[in-house]
């Protein structure tokens, strides 16, 4: 279809919506011969247009009127610029009216108490929008996405744009709306309570901060049990990620594509799949439960309802993404200072943990390379050779000045152009 159809086909469909479909949704379920808003007989049941003009629904007039700003851009000899600007506006003003009128008349009537100061008592409320409110929601976004590529936004990419549009839309109705939501309770405060009380009782309520746990009286509140659950998740799927970075890296596995794959396929799944997995494994009527108790008479419980199952479900979700992010830093330490501590007899232990020191490349790090250099001459009682392929010359400096044997091995070259940009130092005592 030509670009040029498109603002058409969009103003028709929005005025579909607004001046043939029913408006609000429909309780009792739809019916072909329910659709037909223009004719209804109530005003739950009409379309915007007819429940404005016939049963008092005043509130939806600047919905109603948006669409006539589009008309500008339905001229064939419109300019790009008169184009954009209609369409922007028409696009604007029908999304910003169609949520004003959506907050401002709930289900029992006005939203707000000045609303009803100023207009006086309603009869009856509304519904949510139904067929013909998301349709012209819809239509008005698409006016208002391709008005900005008309004028320039998006790389004037229509199809960008209004890719772009849908995608915000989805995030806002979906993600921020209910979120910003149940956010808002927090500060909703109950009758007979000023907002700084009901905060003050919600936010160090004892279920919350409480230490029963420690007393063996029950259970810890949920900032603590939040925080216990976040520093085992984080500590066992560094730890897991790690070891599967250095078999990969450092090891002959001979199935390293295999582990990679493993390692990736959570990521993949949808995120229910490893939850109702865990459940169907270790549930009550789990295969492992069953197991035990048919072969060895074993109950092992609700366990995986729990602390335990949770932590279960974190590690199993988000290993991989340690895994991603610490094979490239593995990768990025070059496997020959690891060697060098190897030949000076250094244990895998000891080179991994006290030999070598990653990515000094600021003056920060240099400094507590230096002090760890200094800590290792002191309580080894001799002094640390320093193997060093750092770039920067300040940070050069600082490490050189360690009580260590420094050994520099871009010394021997005849310019700094030609160093590496690894920043690894090897001591060895």
């Amino acid at each position: 279809m030509r670009a040029s159809r498109l603002p058409l086909v969009y103003w028709g469909l929005a005025l579909l919506g607004i001046a043939a479909l029913p408006w609000w949704m429909l309780e009792d379920g739809t019916s072909l011969g329910r659709l037909a808003g223009f004719a209804a007989g109530e005003g739950d049941l009409a379309s915007a247009l007819r429940a404005a003009t016939g049963f008092g629904r005043f509130w939806l007039w600047p919905v109603i009127l948006a669409p006539l700003l589009a008309l500008p851009a339905l001229w064939a000899g419109a300019s790009r610029r008169l184009a954009s600007t209609a369409l922007i506006a028409a696009g604007a003003l029908g999304l910003v009216g169609l949520i004003a009128q959506g907050m401002a008349v709930g289900i029992n009537g006005w939203g707000w108490p000045w609303l009803e100061a100023w207009f006086g008592p309603l009869s009856g409320g509304q519904l949510g929008i139904g067929l013909g409110g998301a349709l012209s929601a819809a239509m008005f976004l698409m006016m208002l996405m391709h008005g900005l590529a008309l004028a320039g936004r998006f790389g004037g990419d229509r199809f960008v744009a209004g890719s772009v549009g849908v995608l915000i839309a989805a995030i806002v109705l979906f993600t921020i709306w209910p979120v910003t939501t149940m956010l808002s309770q927090a500060f909703a405060p109950p009758k007979g309570l000023s907002l700084a009380d009901a905060f003050s009782q919600r936010f160090l309520a004892q279920k919350i901060w409480g230490l029963a746990c420690l007393q063996g009286q029950g259970a810890c509140g949920v900032a603590w049990n939040t925080l216990a659950l976040a520093l085992a998740t984080a500590t066992t799927t560094t730890f897991l990620g790690l070891c599967f970075a250095l078999i990969v890296t450092r090891t002959g596995f001979p199935l390293k594509k295999g582990l990679r794959l493993l390692t990736v396929l959570p990521i993949i799944t949808p995120p229910f799949v490893i939850g109702l997995g865990l459940i169907l494994i270790f549930g009550r009527s789990g295969i492992v439960n069953q197991a035990a108790s048919s072969l060895f008479g074993l109950e092992l419980g609700r366990w995986i309802y729990g602390f335990d199952g949770v932590w279960l479900a974190q590690v199993f979700s988000f290993t991989p993404t340690a895994f991603l992010v610490l094979i490239g830093i593995v990768q990025g330490i070059s496997p020959t200072m690891e060697e060098a501590a190897q030949t000076l007899r250094a244990s895998p232990t000891r080179s991994f943990r006290a030999v070598t020191l990653p990515f000094v490349a600021s003056l920060e790090k240099a400094e507590e390379a230096r002090e760890r250099i200094d800590a290792t001459a002191v309580s080894e009682g001799v002094r640390p050779i320093v193997f060093s392929t750092l770039v920067k010359d300040d940070v050069r400096e600082i490490v050189k000045r360690s009580n260590g044997l420094f050994l520099d091995f871009f010394d021997a070259m005849p310019n700094t152009s030609a160093r590496s940009g690894s920043a690894t130092i090897c001591t060895m005592p």
